[in-house]
């Protein structure tokens, strides 16, 4: 985040500012926790399966999306996060087995913290039997395209949004009930 703060010409983070910092952090996941569980309470208003849901998200929004799967435990059938590594949560104490899979995003030149963060989390994850996806985007910083190049662990080259598409497809299937 001083990263960030100093490329935009904003000071560090002092005591008070640092406190709202990790607050609004902790603040972003209950709110998308409550959005998610109000999406699975009016599932038939919305026409939504509610054992379907995934959360998912670019930058600040993927480490939202992943605090609230990951570190408060929302129950979502899968998890996708573009340039979103972990912040504010211990993942090695909040992951427990059987929480969804992930599909993680990382550019070639991203930002050091998200790189590290993202690092921290797939690592966290495979501990606890949480099947992981890891993609790179090359050429490419924090920012890139949904149409940008990612290549997979599975030595794949696939556009960003049809790699998430085809992770969503595979892990949101319907499967046959008994």
């Amino acid at each position: 985040i001083e990263i960030v703060r100093q490329r935009m010409g904003l000071p560090p983070l002092d005591d008070a500012t640092r406190d709202q910092y990790w607050r609004s952090i902790l603040g972003a996941a209950e709110d998308m926790a409550m959005a998610t569980e109000f999406v699975r309470s009016h599932s038939g208003k919305f026409g939504v399966d509610a054992d379907r849901i995934a959360l998912g998200g670019f930058s600040a929004g993927a480490i939202t999306a992943l605090n609230t799967a990951y570190g408060i435990g929302t129950p979502v059938k899968a998890v996708f996060a573009l340039s979103g590594g972990v912040s504010g949560y211990n993942l090695f104490e909040t992951v427990q087995p059987g929480m969804p899979p992930a599909l993680f995003f990382v550019a070639q030149n991203d930002l050091e913290g998200i790189q590290s963060g993202t690092r921290f989390a797939v690592k966290a994850l495979a501990s606890k039997g949480i099947a992981t996806e890891m993609a790179w985007v090359p050429g490419f910083g924090h920012f890139y395209p949904m149409g940008a190049v990612s290549l997979g662990s599975e030595v794949s080259r696939t556009p960003v949004e049809t790699r998430i598409l085809e992770f969503l497809k595979a892990k949101l299937a319907n499967e046959p009930r008994e």
